[in-house]
């Protein structure tokens, strides 16, 4: 079977077409793979279906979607959790998001673009609204009816605006959900096992903006001679500020706030504690005029109380 896209084998197109053609068949094809897309969430839900019809509750086996999952694993070469997530999908579009589901089988947007919208979608307490905000979003993503447009979206800027909607249409539940998020709040480390580690602080997303522009506003200190990286100086600093540096602590590194300088463990603690300039005051400017003062507490430093943990007041944004 020679692989043909738009009816012109690929091998042609390559031979004989020039950079606008070549452009114009990437387009076709990720469109055909789109279609394809659809067809076998079609197909999925359709064996589905028939599963379902032979297995009355009152002679249960071996569930229906269990069966069905076991037939199309060794068919489509995909993992039991991989395959129920596209089952649940295509259950989804074909029977509460139409509008979607037709996106999607005419090849304007892709399988995990659906997912992000089926994902957030799926938040709505009252299931009537599920159709207004599908309706909303689908006119959002293709004003223009005119012609078969692909909707040229990221799926990131789908996700955002199909959260804001729900948020707009279910204020009390969004704010819901994000207390028992809050609630779960922590930290986690996730070892790589070459002797580095990933830290995950799972908290208020307008917190953790803010505490990400604070570090990138005091490494950008360090001046423009820093052979380091804007990310590798956040890290540093990161590691600073909750780690006094020159504690004896393995590979230990402080930063003094001069422009490329890192002290070492062997330093003097007490150059690395005192700012080189004075320290910028909270509430009187936005700006960090120094190197950060070791010696007051990471909260002040990033945050505008003294009480760790307190629950953000005022609503919370959709899009956060």
């Amino acid at each position: 079977m020679r692989a043909c896209v738009g009816g012109c084998s690929v091998e042609h197109m390559i031979e004989a077409g020039d950079d606008a053609a070549l452009v114009d068949a990437l387009g076709a094809a990720r469109r055909q793979a789109c279609i394809c897309e659809a067809r076998q969430l079609a197909l999925i839900y359709q064996l589905y279906r028939r599963r379902r019809s032979e297995d009355p509750d009152d002679r249960q086996v071996v569930g229906a979607r269990s069966q069905t999952l076991t037939e199309l694993q060794p068919v489509l070469g995909q993992s039991r959790s991989r395959l129920g997530s596209r089952l649940r999908l295509a259950e989804a579009l074909q029977t509460r998001l139409p509008r979607t589901w037709g996106l999607l089988a005419a090849g304007r947007i892709d399988e995990y673009t659906a997912s992000v919208i089926v994902s957030e979608l799926d938040k709505l307490a009252d299931p009537d609204l599920i159709p207004v905000v599908e309706r909303k979003l689908v006119d959002r993503l293709v004003p223009d009816t005119s012609g078969d447009p692909v909707v040229m979206v990221p799926p990131t800027q789908v996700g955002r605006w199909a959260r804001a909607l729900v948020a707009q249409v279910e204020p009390d539940q969004q704010e819901e959900r994000f207390k028992k998020g809050f609630a779960d709040r922590g930290v986690d480390v996730f070892g790589s096992g070459d002797g580095l580690a990933d830290l995950v602080l799972h908290h208020s997303g307008a917190e953790l903006e803010a505490l990400s522009h604070r570090l990138s506003l005091i490494a950008r200190q360090t001046g423009a001679d820093d052979p380091r990286s804007m990310n590798q100086r956040r890290a540093d600093v990161a590691v600073d500020l909750l780690l006094p540096p020159g504690d004896g602590r393995p590979g230990a590194v402080g930063w003094s706030g001069r422009a490329g300088q890192r002290d070492g463990a062997g330093a003097d603690p007490d150059r690395c504690v005192r700012p080189s300039r004075t320290t910028t005051q909270r509430g009187t400017d936005t700006g960090v005029a120094g190197a950060p003062d070791r010696r007051r507490p990471v909260l002040d430093l990033v945050s505008d109380t003294d009480r760790p943990g307190r629950e953000p007041a005022g609503p919370v944004h959709p899009v956060l």
